[in-house]
């Protein structure tokens, strides 16, 4: 992402859709089509934003971790996140830091290890992308998703309630809790992780190869044209 890790922070926005459109010329520029788009944090809101603005590119959604919030809530927590980071306060920080790791999972020098070789982003680039995040309608893009949809949070944080309750937005999400664990589920459960994100992948699998059995006894552009419609009935339904 722009401003993070070591990609570069030009001026402009940082919006959610500026984010999806990074990672889409980024999917399209190594050639990968139809990708499952896997979203932890941050990630999840960008990943719903390219899901909704291109819904024929993406395959499959991945959401870890990240969730909807309330307007005051969202205003309140992130304002006080961005301004102790920029400001270096440190009790504040250090209340945050509960969110890091568990010490439940053993993984918890591990966790900090890869977090301290990261770069942070700077002042400004924190700011724009938490305004970014405070003023995206995530539940609004959610509800229109029609591919299949993934939530994985960790049980034991104060926030998992709000992550049960994607399924009031996207009906057919499938919600698993995994424990022992804080915010960093991949770092610090990565077999479990890597399982129910394999799991996912076999269904589209299936999926895929059933559309194409199914197509080829149809003649010229019928394939095409069923999946098409099956997949506007599905939105439709949705909605």
């Amino acid at each position: 992402l722009r401003g993070h890790g070591r990609t570069d922070a030009p001026s402009g926005r940082y919006s959610m859709e500026v984010f999806a459109d990074d990672i889409r010329a980024l999917s399209q520029k190594l050639e990968i089509c139809r990708p499952i788009l896997v979203g932890h944090s941050l990630g999840v809101p960008i990943a719903l934003r390219l899901a909704f603005d291109y819904p024929e590119e993406v395959s499959g959604l991945v959401m870890v971790d990240g969730g909807r919030r309330t307007e005051v809530q969202t205003r309140h927590e992130y304002r006080e996140l961005v301004e102790a980071r920029m400001h270096n306060d440190r009790a504040v920080l250090d209340r945050y830091a509960g969110y890091t790791t568990s010490p439940k999972s053993g993984s918890a020098e591990f966790v900090k290890q890869v977090l301290a070789a990261t770069p942070g982003p700077s002042a400004r680039t924190i700011d724009a992308t938490h305004y970014g995040l405070m003023t995206h309608a995530d539940t609004a893009a959610a509800s229109f998703l029609c591919c299949p949809v993934l939530v994985i949070g960790a049980c034991d944080m104060d926030y998992w309630p709000m992550m049960q309750a994607w399924p009031q937005f996207v009906p057919h999400a499938e919600v698993v809790a995994v424990e022992s664990s804080v915010h960093y589920i991949m770092l610090e459960e990565p077999e479990r992780f890597n399982a129910l994100d394999q799991e996912l992948l076999q269904r589209i699998s299936a999926r895929s190869a059933t559309e194409l059995e199914r197509g080829s006894a149809l003649e010229g552009g019928g394939l095409t044209d069923e999946i098409a419609q099956a997949a506007q009935e599905t939105c439709d339904d949705q909605r």
